[in-house]
This record gives structure tokens, C-alpha cells and sequence, in this order.
């Protein structure tokens, strides 16, 4: 970090520097959750070339959750189904209501791995405990502009956990947010017609189905 640097501190995350093709980094701006920053890059195709003003975005990395289980609810009282929330978002026009995964930021400065996140969001978000967490990939948010990487986990064996004071942070989360519960058929006809808004949240859902599908094609 040089001394321009040292004053950007709210940011604690990872910085991008791609060995051999970095030259420099300038920060513009940062929050607690992003740096916001001027990349100086080599150009691929002529290494002697330097390309300027390339903007990037750090952010922390995070996991995307499908979770399959009984919440001990009326709607998965006969059948496990796929829990998923049912909210909006400030990026997304006035009005509009997505259906999403359960999600979260991963903690670095816990030295947090991915799956450990994947749980730690799912006690957090539905108070439920999963026998199964299956890592699926990890993928970068926007190949050109950065915004961390994301982990797509499929979490299944899921069952509420009995103890409600080992509930971590219950509804601690600021957005409003209702359960939407879904059989295989009705998660696919879903994510066909767009009702998942995001595009992270969109192909952590297809590669789910696919990985299902593959699975029962064995």
C-alpha cells in the first residue's frame, strides 16, 4: 500500500492485483463493504501497452444458498421443499418483488470459510440446521469489474433447530423478507420466468437444478 493509500482504512476485504498485468492501483472511494478503485492494467494482446482509468471494485466474497428441508412448517409438513425469500431490493424498479436464496457475506476477518458462512447464514436467515452442504462452485461476480467471488452451496437434510435460544441474530436482517416454498417443479418454472432478479441469484438456482438433474441421471 503506498502512502496515498494508507488513509483509505474502512474497507478491510482483499485487494485485486493480477500478477504480471497490475502496474498500479489508485482508490477513489470505499465503504465498509467495497473499495472503489482506478486500476492501471497491461494490455493482454501487447504487454508493452498500458491501459489507464480501468475501474474496479473490491468487495467481500459471498455464498449463495439453496436450502431443501422441513422448517417444521405447515408447507413442508408432508414434503421437504426448497425455502426461499420473497423481497425487494434498492437496485430494483419500485415495486418489483424477487424471489431469492439465502445469502450473506462471507467474514473474513473470522478467518470464515465458505461453508461455514453457508451455515452460519442459514441459522441466521431461517434458524435451521442442514446435514448436508454441497459446494457447487465459486464465481467471480463481474469478470471485468470485479465485486468479489461468489460460492453457489446447495444445503439439503435441513430440519429447524430445537433450541430456539441457539438461534443466531433470528430476524436480524433489515429487509423485509417472506418464505416462499417451492417443490423442483415449481423452483424451475420459477427461475424460467425471471422471478429470481438478480443474475448470481438466477445461476446459483439453474446450476442447482442441473446438478440435481446430473445427479439423478447416475
Amino acid at each position: 500500500m503506498t502512502d496515498s493509500e494508507t488513509r483509505w482504512t474502512l474497507y478491510r476485504g482483499k485487494v485485486w492485483r493480477k500478477d504480471g498485468v497490475t502496474v498500479s492501483i489508485k482508490t477513489v472511494g470505499e465503504s465498509e463493504f467495497a473499495r472503489f478503485q482506478i486500476h492501471s492494467i497491461r494490455n493482454p494482446k501487447d504487454p508493452r501497452k498500458v491501459l489507464e482509468n480501468w475501474l474496479w471494485v473490491d468487495e467481500y466474497d459471498q455464498v449463495n444458498v439453496l436450502v431443501y428441508g422441513d422448517d417444521g412448517s405447515e408447507m413442508t409438513k408432508k414434503d421437504s421443499k426448497w425455502i426461499v425469500f420473497e423481497q425487494e431490493k434498492y437496485g430494483f424498479v419500485k415495486g418489483s418483488k424477487s424471489l431469492a436464496p439465502i445469502g450473506g457475506l462471507i467474514e473474513e476477518g473470522h478467518n470464515e470459510c465458505e461453508v461455514s458462512a453457508a451455515k452460519r447464514e442459514v441459522q441466521e436467515e431461517l434458524g435451521m440446521i442442514c446435514g448436508l452442504y454441497k459446494v457447487l462452485g465459486k464465481y467471480r461476480s463481474a469478470a471485468n469489474r470485479g465485486g468479489g467471488f461468489v460460492y453457489v452451496i446447495v444445503a439439503t437434510e435441513c430440519v429447524p433447530i430445537s433450541n430456539h435460544s441457539e438461534r443466531i441474530n433470528e430476524n436480524s436482517d433489515l429487509e423485509i423478507q417472506k418464505k416462499v416454498y417451492l417443490s423442483d417443479d415449481e423452483l424451475l418454472k420459477s427461475v424460467i420466468e425471471g422471478r429470481f432478479l438478480e443474475v448470481k441469484w438466477t445461476a446459483a438456482v439453474a446450476l442447482t437444478l442441473l446438478e440435481k438433474m446430473s445427479t439423478k441421471q447416475e
